[in-house]
């Protein structure tokens, strides 16, 4: 039901995206967007919107548990040799005789390195997708999706991009709904356009790799904006004070999110793609690093499964769902006080960086989110309802297998 829904809505999206009547509309808000701005802000000093840039790659970031990571190393075996050229495989394939730990306990020290590089042979758009993993904790290793392009990115390059691949969508792919019967279609339409580049970059991650959430939730991205003019940051627009902005003092490259917290973009002038990757902060820092960028998202994906329990929608019972579902929560709920501490964290963030609400500046300190502490009590909880919840239910299970192995013990004596 759902895929037919998303389909429909895909071809709505087709019939509709190269109509005379959205493109002016597109123009329209292109021209008037600005404007709008500085009267109801009153903004005149940064009037500097970026408008005019290119897209040379994507990075779309995964966690995978042990089995996960099995299931991705061997899905850069499968890949198609008249399609595909991988190279550099850091592991060997995994048999059924030889199984590998690709995740376990490194709490003073963590590996970073590329698990291997991807190159696209026939495609129009993608030159490769590199594969880079490092470790977050003891139960899941994070993994980078650098997907580079083999044209630059403009505009036009990239609505021609979704054209051509929303008809490879597929059930394993996420793709957010929406409501296509309401009165305001242009704005739909622009809304689909600005989402659907990122959900097509992580179908590619879907459908050649593995992701054990990604056909259910948008995944971390970060899509870098390229243009040839340099950047002024006490010019550059920023946004309302719901965005935040990380800005770079040495590469002079901001960082910036709106009001979705898995939606990156990277602004960088001069035609130069910056050297940046936030898996060596998560080498460094694990979760107190990653719980700062997807704490919120983690915990309403979190919040959503285990709802199905709480509910009684469902029973907690020791299967594989429920067992992911124990993973995530005492992942979650430690702190790792030997790697990198979140006072670290804020000394190696303000020698780099500085935070924008808006285009105000905050400390990161004084910046209002969800503690580690906080994160780690919530996941505690949780972990100790459902493990009393999974006891009860096994004790349960065990009395009614014991009451039918008693009757059919009977039945045998009678029939005897």
């Amino acid at each position: 039901m759902k895929h037919r829904k998303i389909k429909s809505e895909i071809a709505f999206y087709l019939q509709n995206f190269d109509q005379i009547e959205y493109r002016e509309y597109v123009d329209r808000q292109t021209r008037d967007c600005c404007r709008i701005i500085e009267k109801e802000s009153g903004n005149k000093q940064h009037t500097d919107y970026f408008l005019n840039y290119y897209v040379p790659k994507v990075k779309i970031y995964d966690i995978l548990s042990n089995d996960g990571m099995t299931k991705l190393v061997n899905s850069l075996y499968k890949l198609s040799p008249q399609k595909y050229k991988v190279f550099n495989v850091l592991y060997r394939k995994p048999t059924i005789l030889h199984k590998y730990d690709y995740v376990h306990m490194q709490k003073e020290h963590c590996f970073l390195g590329r698990l291997a590089e991807v190159q696209f042979i026939d495609s129009k758009y993608i030159k490769s997708i590199d594969i880079t993993v490092t470790q977050m904790n003891d139960i899941y290793a994070f993994v980078e999706y650098d997907i580079s392009f083999s044209i630059m990115l403009n505009e036009e390059n990239r609505n021609q991009f979704i054209i051509d691949y929303l008809p490879q969508i597929t059930d394993d792919d996420y793709f957010e709904s929406f409501n296509i019967d309401g009165c305001h279609k242009l704005e739909i339409i622009y809304e689909m356009n600005q989402n659907y580049f990122e959900y097509i970059c992580q179908h590619f991650v879907t459908s050649l790799f593995f992701s054990e959430t990604g056909t259910k939730r948008k995944l971390l991205s970060i899509v870098y904006q390229i243009r040839k003019e340099s950047i002024d940051i006490d010019k550059i627009y920023l946004g309302d004070n719901l965005c935040i902005s990380y800005y770079n003092k040495d590469q002079n490259i901001i960082l910036n999110r709106n009001y979705d917290s898995t939606k990156y973009v990277l602004l960088s002038g001069d035609n130069e793609v910056p050297k940046f990757d936030i898996s060596e902060y998560v080498m460094k820092y694990g979760n107190i690093f990653y719980l700062r960028i997807m704490g919120e998202s983690e915990l309403t994906f979190f919040e959503k499964e285990y709802s199905k329990y709480v509910s009684g929608r469902k029973k907690i019972y020791f299967n594989r769902e429920i067992i992911k579902l124990f993973k995530q929560v005492r992942s979650f709920s430690e702190c790792q006080p030997l790697r990198g501490s979140e006072q670290d964290l804020m000394k190696d963030f303000d020698k780099n960086w500085i935070l924008y609400k808006g285009n105000n500046k905050c400390r990161l300190k004084d910046y209002k989110y969800i503690k580690i502490e906080d994160y780690k009590k919530i996941y505690e909880e949780k972990y100790d309802y459902m493990e009393k919840m999974a006891e009860i239910n096994y004790t349960k299970s065990n009395q009614v297998i014991a009451v039918i192995s008693v009757i059919i013990a009977i039945l045998a004596i009678i029939c005897a």
